[in-house]
């Protein structure tokens, strides 16, 4: 009887101990919930998922090192991109995304920034990029302040929720197009790619940011509009968000920004879709493989004529720079290791028009540790010394494979390194506090 009491006792303090150290695992996982060891595992399990099939309705057209051997060198004059814009509207593009940042006039050329226009404003349905840098030029040309405010028509100034540690970017740090092309554009978003940890996991959907305009360094023209927003929070949205929401119908004043968990889209009073965000406004890319897995093609034969219609007819156009020897392709480190800007955009978008959203969740990664923890304390206390060493060699595997399998089918992310550290401490434990072969 003694000895059975001393078993339970046994049992007991190794649950209660397990159960404790899934508390320590779940404070591991949040401390080193962003670095380089468990993203570098995160994405070990991406990677062992089957490859995706990209959207038959997205390809990318290539300014490659083919193109740009024909019309010459980077930066091109703005005739030239005016020439595949039009291009692209004749074979019946549905819409265009174009990742080329125009944040200057073409004064060299004459006439360039007209062709641009008229093809920008022909098409109706272009997407253009803007940047980011808080180390922007203190100087402000009145045609910056224009843009600025012109830059007002896209943000997103109700229904905004955020949480007190979110970040917020200074509005006049932003670089939008110029003013005239704003004004035809369909819309308008923030390029994909700052990398976290060295790699770009994330698109940044949701720009905080408070309007406040600088000071120009002369007197603006009488023709300027006035803003509206003026020291109102905004939200200025990411690339992949302001296309995806146009084409799910979606207007801008239609979508709810909640940066304690998601970006809701509504359209016709019904969600469209919900997009997992963390307090940063940045949304998990659910990538469909390396580069290259979505169909490419180059925009030397679209202007050539040697490509069929139906190749672009009715489809989400993705434009960009994919040579890698050229600096405007803003060859990006990924998951799948280097891939051009225009790609990992073309993912995000992909993202959330096939509503395949992954989410990482601290809350469910402590009930992973948790209900793991309590597996343990319930299963090693019967476990034999033998046991024990297969299990801590097996276990870990196993639960990778069920991480991998939960990813590819639930879409949710579970914590890997302190998962496999919680078996492994918990095999020692178990072995010292519970004797392989002790019997009662």
């Amino acid at each position: 009887m003694d000895l059975e009491r001393r078993g339970l006792l046994r049992r007991i303090i190794v649950f209660l101990l397990l159960s404790l150290l899934a508390l320590i695992m779940y404070g591991l996982a949040v401390w080193s919930w962003n670095s380089s060891m468990e993203l570098s595992a995160y994405d070990m399990v991406l990677r062992m998922r089957f490859k995706a099939s990209p959207r038959p309705d997205v390809v990318v057209l290539a300014i490659d090192s083919k193109t740009i051997d024909e019309l010459g060198p980077l930066p091109w004059d703005y005739k030239k991109h005016a020439r595949i814009i039009r291009a692209l509207t004749k074979v019946g593009a549905n819409r265009i995304v174009y990742d080329f940042l125009f944040d200057r006039p073409d004064s060299l050329h004459p006439g360039a920034d007209t062709a641009l226009w008229e093809a920008v404003r022909s098409a109706g349905n272009l997407f253009l990029p803007m940047a980011y840098d808080p180390l922007r030029e203190t100087e402000w040309t009145p045609s910056d302040i224009r843009a600025l405010i012109i830059l007002e028509r896209f943000a997103i100034s109700r229904r905004i929720e955020y949480p007190v540690n979110s970040p917020m970017f200074s509005y006049y740090f932003f670089i939008p197009p110029v003013a005239n092309l704003m004004t035809v554009a369909e819309g308008i978003g923030g390029m994909v790619g700052t990398p976290s940890a060295g790699v770009v996991r994330e698109a940044q959907l949701a720009y905080l940011t408070t309007v406040k305009y600088p000071i120009p360094i002369q007197p603006l023209p009488q023709t300027t509009p006035l803003p509206k927003l003026t020291d109102q929070v905004v939200a200025l949205p990411g690339l992949p968000l302001a296309v995806s929401a146009k084409i799910l119908g979606v207007d801008k004043d239609q979508i709810i920004i909640d940066l304690t968990g998601s970006i809701d889209l509504i359209a016709n009073q019904s969600l469209v879709a919900e997009i997992p965000v963390d307090e940063q406004g940045r949304m998990l890319i659910n990538y469909v493989g390396p580069a290259g897995t979505i169909p490419r093609y180059s925009a030397s034969d679209l202007l050539s004529g040697k490509l069929d219609r139906s190749l672009f007819a009715g489809k989400l156009v993705l434009v960009g720079v994919t040579d890698s020897s050229s600096p405007y392709a803003g060859v990006l480190p990924t998951l799948y290791g280097q891939m051009p800007r225009v790609e990992v955009t073309a993912n995000a978008l992909m993202t959330i028009l096939d509503k395949s959203f992954l989410v990482r969740r601290k809350l469910e990664a402590l009930a992973v540790l948790l209900v793991l923890g309590i597996l343990l304390g319930l299963l090693l206390p019967s476990f034999s010394e033998s046991q024990l060493s297969f299990f801590a060699i097996v276990a870990p595997l196993v639960y990778i494979l069920v991480a991998m399998i939960v990813l590819a089918t639930l879409k949710h992310v579970l914590p890997i390194i302190p998962s496999v550290l919680l078996i492994l401490f918990s095999s020692v434990i178990a072995g010292l506090l519970y004797p392989a072969g002790a019997t009662e």
